[in-house]
C-alpha cells in the first residue's frame, strides 16, 4: 500500500486538532458536555503516534491545554485537576501508541531486511548451486578423462602382443615365400596364426570402445564371476609374461549384484595389473582371486586380490588422486582412485591391507 507523504499526513493531523479545538469551545459553550469531545481528541492523537511514533507525545499536549485555555477564558466547567488528569492521560496513551507504532516499524524494518537477505543468501545459494554442477561436471569428465587414460594404458600393452605376434608371423611367411624355405602348410600355418592374433586384437578393441561409449553408469544384473573371469583371460598374456601365476577361488553361489558390467570390468583390472605391476622385482609372484558370499555382512558380495609383492606403507592415501608408489613414469596414480569412485557409485568400497603381499578387499550389495 502506499505511504501517505509526510506533508499530507501532518495537513490532517493538523485538521483534526482544530476540528477538536473548534468543537471543544463549541461544547464547552453550547452544549456543556465534553465526553464526545475527550473521545474525538484521541483521533488525531493515534494517527500521529502512528505516524511519527514517539515524537508525537508533544501532539499530546494541544487537547490536554485546551481545556486549561477554557478555564481561564472563563468557560471551563470541570475542576482543573480533572483536566490535568485527562491532559496526563492523552499524553500516557499517546506515548504508549508511539511507543507500539515504532516498535512495529523496527519490526517491519527488520523484515523487509530479512526478506532482503533471504533474497541474497537464495542468489548466493543458487550460483552456489549452479557452481557446485558445473564443478561436478568438470569433475565427471575429468573422471571420465581419466578412466580413459586408464583403458588406453592397458590397450596399448594388451594390444603390443598381438601385434608383435602378428608381424613376427607374417614375416615368417614372408620369408618362407620370398627364399621358397618353407612349404605350403609352414607358411598356412603362421598365417593362420596371424589371423588368430587379429582375431585377438579385434576382441581387445572391441573390449575397448564398449568401455570407451559408456558416458553413465548403467546398473543391471550381473554376476561377478563372469566379470572377474573376462578381466583375467584378458590379462591373461601380460600375466604370464611377467610370471605371474593367478589362482581362482571364485565361489559358484555369489548372488548377482545391481553394476555395471564395464565399469567393475575396469575396477578389477586396475587392481590386477597394480598386483602385477607390485611383484615385478619379486621371486614368487602370485595373484590369488577369491570371491565368497557373506550373507551377515551388509555388503556380502566379497571380491579379494591378494598378491605376493611387497605391501605398502600408505594404506590411507592409496585411493587418493595421484597417489602412486611407482616409480616416475610407471602409472597416473588414478587407477585405484577411480576404482573407489566406481565402487561408490555402486555403493559398495574397496579396502587395503597387508597380509604378506598386498590385499584389496572388495565388498559390494547383493540384488535385492
Amino acid at each position: 500500500m502506499k505511504k501517505l507523504p509526510v506533508v499530507s499526513r501532518i495537513t490532517i493531523i493538523t485538521i483534526g486538532m482544530l476540528v477538536h479545538i473548534f468543537l471543544a469551545s463549541m461544547v464547552n459553550t453550547v452544549w456543556q458536555d465534553r465526553h464526545v469531545l475527550n473521545h474525538f481528541a484521541y483521533v488525531p492523537l493515534v494517527l500521529a503516534a502512528v505516524w511519527f511514533g514517539k515524537k508525537a507525545v508533544w501532539l499530546a499536549l494541544v487537547p490536554g491545554m485546551v481545556p486549561l485555555v477554557l478555564a481561564a477564558l472563563g468557560v471551563g466547567h470541570e475542576p482543573l485537576w480533572n483536566d490535568a488528569i485527562r491532559g496526563t492521560f492523552y499524553v500516557a496513551v499517546t506515548f504508549i501508541a508511539g511507543v507500539i507504532s515504532d516498535r512495529s516499524r523496527g519490526l517491519r524494518s527488520m523484515a523487509r531486511q530479512t526478506k532482503q537477505h533471504l533474497m541474497v543468501a537464495e542468489a548466493k545459494h543458487q550460483e552456489l548451486s549452479d557452481m557446485a554442477k558445473e564443478q561436478a561436471a568438470m569433475l565427471a569428465h575429468s573422471s571420465r578423462l581419466a578412466e580413459m587414460g586408464e583403458m588406453a594404458a592397458a590397450m596399448a600393452h594388451e594390444l603390443n602382443q598381438p601385434l608383435t605376434g602378428i608381424r613376427n608371423y607374417a614375416g615368417n611367411a614372408l620369408y618362407m615365400l620370398e627364399e621358397n624355405a618353407g612349404s605350403i602348410d609352414e607358411i598356412k600355418e603362421n598365417l593362420e596364426l596371424v589371423n588368430q592374433q587379429v582375431d585377438r586384437a579385434a576382441k581387445i578393441i572391441a573390449q575397448m570402445r564398449s568401455l570407451a561409449r559408456r558416458a553413465e553408469i548403467d546398473l543391471e544384473p550381473v554376476q561377478i564371476n563372469s566379470i572377474i573371469r573376462e578381466t583375467l583371460e584378458f590379462l591373461d598374456s601380460q600375466m604370464r609374461l611377467a610370471g605371474v601365476e593367478v589362482v581362482k577361488n571364485l565361489d559358484e553361489s555369489l548372488p548377482l549384484v545391481q553394476g555395471d558390467r564395464i565399469r567393475l570390468w575396469l575396477v578389477f583390472m586396475n587392481v590386477a595389473v597394480n598386483a602385477r605391476q607390485a611383484m615385478e622385482n619379486c621371486e614368487n609372484r602370485q595373484l590369488t582371486v577369491t570371491t565368497r558370499y557373506e550373507p551377515d555382512h551388509e555388503l556380502p558380495v566379497v571380491i579379494i586380490f591378494k598378491d605376493t609383492g611387497p605391501g605398502f606403507d600408505s594404506g590411507d592415501k592409496l585411493f587418493e588422486p595421484f597417489f602412486t608408489t611407482k616409480a616416475p613414469g610407471k602409472g597416473t596414480g588414478l587407477g585405484l582412485s577411480i576404482s573407489h569412485a566406481i565402487l561408490h557409485e555402486h555403493q559398495g568400497r574397496i579396502e587395503a591391507s597387508n597380509d604378506g603381499g598386498a590385499v584389496f578387499t572388495i565388498r559390494l550389495p547383493h540384488q535385492e
